[in-house]
């Protein structure tokens, strides 16, 4: 089976700047997503997509693929995940052959375990027609009018965490979306793998944690 990591990090970012070079125990969050991609694919599997020269010395340098520099019309904020993986995807296959599935990592996910990895990668593999995402649990107040009585009620919901996404490449070609047909959850419980860096609070909280 040939699985494919695509780790997409854009130069510029619009609420945190510079956020995919940011520094957690002195290595920036494209090497700690690098260094965990290493853990569970051959380098010759693993791929980043940027637009920033800096970033793609440090692909390099770990001695992952990193082909030129992204196309200008990829590298805006109205770009789409999908289309930068799409471009990403079709360099891979063009060079090397065709991908079962692509596992989208994304470095302002600085913690994940193997253990998740390998749930979403096995739960992709026995449903290759559906999309895995790792969500979290969140909750909320909600409030109800019954007969002009008002009532509260918590409600838990899920939202993705930004960590894990595995998609079978046919089926990225062919519906050119991560969120198309059935999504299969894997839910993460732990704090730490929950961590997405966004915005400023969310860095400090992730170095916080250690």
């Amino acid at each position: 089976m040939n699985n494919l990591i695509i780790i997409p990090a854009r130069k510029n970012s619009v609420r945190l700047k510079n956020k995919n070079i940011l520094k957690i125990k002195n290595k920036t969050l494209i090497e700690h997503t690098i260094i965990f991609a290493k853990k569970v694919l051959p380098n010759n599997n693993i791929l980043v997509t940027t637009d920033s020269g800096k970033i793609r010395d440090i692909a390099i340098k770990k001695k992952i693929l990193c082909p030129g520099l992204r196309p200008k019309k990829l590298s805006t904020s109205k770009a789409t995940s999908e289309s930068v993986i799409l471009h990403a995807l079709k360099w891979y296959e063009k060079k090397n052959s065709i991908v079962d599935f692509v596992i989208l990592l994304q470095p302002t996910s600085p913690y994940r375990s193997k253990q998740t990895y390998f749930s979403c990668i096995n739960k992709a593999k026995k449903n290759p027609n559906s999309t895995v995402i790792t969500f979290k649990k969140k909750k909320t107040n909600i409030f109800l009018n019954k007969k002009n009585k008002i009532q509260e009620r918590i409600i838990e919901y899920l939202v993705p965490n930004g960590s894990i996404y595995i998609i079978s490449g046919k089926k990225l070609k062919k519906y050119k979306k991560f969120y198309s047909g059935i999504i299969k959850p894997h839910i993460v419980e732990s704090e730490k793998e929950n961590i997405d860096i966004d915005y400023k609070k969310d860095y400090i909280v992730a170095k916080k944690i250690l």
